[in-house]
């Protein structure tokens, strides 16, 4: 049996090789289902529809922005710019149909019926 001899920055190499196909290995088996635009975007129409004008404009456009913070965090940059393309859509609606009073009567076909199963939305 031959003995090799390897230098401190050889060896080094050969463990960052290693540890770094353990990390992506580790990644790919354990994180496959991506949280993707789409879920994103449910999570926050369910909200929407929930919520509606009843808090006002203001604090609703709030809470949305909210919820874009957190899906920055947890969706890669692709599908972070395809959720924001379309929340850019629905922040522009909330802001023409809501009022910045909190206390808004608001048309009800507009979030719980109108377009799409479920709302407008």
């Amino acid at each position: 049996m031959k003995k090799f001899i390897i230098t401190e920055e050889e060896k080094n190499r050969i463990l960052n090789m290693h540890v770094e196909r353990t990390k992506n290995q580790y990644l790919t088996e354990n994180f496959e289902d991506e949280y993707t635009a789409e879920e994103a975007m449910d999570e926050v129409l369910s909200y929407v529809n929930m919520v509606g004008c009843s808090e006002g404009k203001n604090r609703l456009l709030q809470d949305v922005s909210r919820m874009v913070d957190e899906a920055q965090k947890e969706l890669s940059e692709e599908e972070f710019e395809k959720f924001h393309s379309n929340i850019d859509k629905l922040m522009q609606e909330i802001d023409e149909y809501c009022s910045d009073d909190d206390d808004y009567e608001y048309d009800d076909d507009f979030y719980h019926g109108g377009e799409g199963p479920g709302g407008r939305w």
